[in-house]
């Protein structure tokens, strides 16, 4: 069933064609048709608008609604133009067999297109181009992992670098200096943690590294060290903007 905004979609796109269409029609029976079909054309671009911000904005089925009702309103309209009107049926009936809402909506948007261009220059309805169009299916967006809120990896970086030095200053997170990996390890080190991190956050740099049971083994951390690099840790998130 159609949510209260896709009908009220569907009903502004029929109002809107309707009442630019009706009284040229209503006032001269032989009014100029080349003034209705151009002031037609331009009613149409505005209500298909309306349908691409839908469709732009993941609401496929009011983008689809939206250019259903348009047609349906345009095709009586158009009498002077039985080539229009049928191709109007064909387009709507070849969108009704596509499997998925978006491609319905991407098949009446040619259809639209097509009577659009005929009442602009006049001409009759062209041969069906062979060419489909891109029917790639739109991607979904892509979800954000804590890694990305992290801020990726020079981020992660800057934090893993605050962490360690302050780490290296508390003489109980540092068992007194014992804990401080050396100016040579230091690189690696932090390439290790970045790495480990990343792992554990959805981010694309894989850890190859120890387990954390296996490399803290023998060390024998207690409760009141792990408080103290828990602490540093949280207060380099801090540091680099990201809430804990």
């Amino acid at each position: 069933m159609l949510s209260l905004r896709r009908w009220t979609i569907a009903l502004a796109a029929v109002v809107l064609a309707a009442g630019v269409a009706m009284p040229v029609r209503a006032a001269d029976e032989k009014a100029d048709r080349k003034a209705m079909d151009k002031t037609l054309v331009s009613t149409m671009r505005d209500v298909m608008n309306v349908g691409v911000d839908l469709y732009n904005s993941g609401d496929y089925a009011g983008c689809y609604h939206t250019f259903k009702a348009l047609l349906l309103t345009v095709k009586p309209v158009i009498d002077h133009r039985p080539d229009l009107q049928k191709h109007i049926d064909a387009g709507l009936a070849a969108a009704d067999r596509e499997p998925v809402v978006w491609q319905r909506s991407r098949a009446l948007r040619g259809t639209l297109d097509d009577v659009r261009k005929a009442l602009a220059t006049g001409e009759p309805l062209g041969k069906p181009d062979d060419k489909k169009p891109d029917d790639k299916k739109p991607e979904p967006p892509k979800p954000v992992t804590l890694w990305d809120k992290l801020g990726g990896k020079e981020k992660v970086e800057k934090i893993v670098d605050d962490f360690l030095a302050a780490a290296a200053k508390d003489p109980i997170a540092s068992r007194n200096g014992k804990l401080v990996p050396t100016p040579e390890q230091l690189p690696d080190a932090k390439k290790a943690l970045v790495a480990f991190i990343s792992s554990q956050t959805g981010g694309p740099i894989k850890y190859e590294g120890k387990s954390m049971k296996e490399a803290h083994k023998g060390l024998d951390i207690t409760k009141e060290e792990f408080d103290a690099d828990a602490k540093h840790f949280k207060a380099a998130l801090d540091k680099t903007g990201v809430k804990a």
